[in-house]
């Protein structure tokens, strides 16, 4: 299931400046399980719902000690699933996650960035997507 939203997004280069070459993307799919609340540079809502499945990636864990009684450790990310191949025009919403477990080898995906917080201080949306 494609959620079809219409969104501009500018080419980044390595070093984090902007092309200015402009990738016109006409769907963006919401691999999380839950709406993504997206607001644009004018201010408007635009509510990405979930696509139906989630990506998600494996993690392990090592024990590198503790910090008053409760364990500590490092975790390792390790092989993503249930995320779909690339698609023309079209991006893919994933947790941080899975992000980070894809050390940047997908152009396509992104996650949230530039976080919206209600007066509770509970994140709501984002006003930017993040590589």
């Amino acid at each position: 299931m494609h959620c079809l939203v219409s969104i501009t997004l500018s080419k980044m280069q390595a070093s984090g400046t902007t092309t200015g070459k402009e990738l016109s993307m006409t769907q963006v799919v919401n691999c999380t399980p839950h709406p993504v609340n997206l607001f644009t540079e004018n201010g408007e809502e635009m509510v990405v719902q979930p696509c139906g499945h989630v990506a998600r990636c494996a993690m392990t864990t090592e024990r590198v000690g503790s910090v008053a009684g409760v364990k500590v450790n490092i975790s390792h990310f390790g092989e993503v699933t249930d995320l779909p191949e690339p698609a023309d025009d079209t991006v893919y919403v994933v947790s941080a996650m899975v992000l980070a477990a894809l050390h940047g080898s997908r152009e396509d995906v992104f996650g949230l960035s530039e976080y919206v917080r209600d007066e509770q201080g509970r994140t709501v949306g984002a006003r930017a997507l993040t590589r």
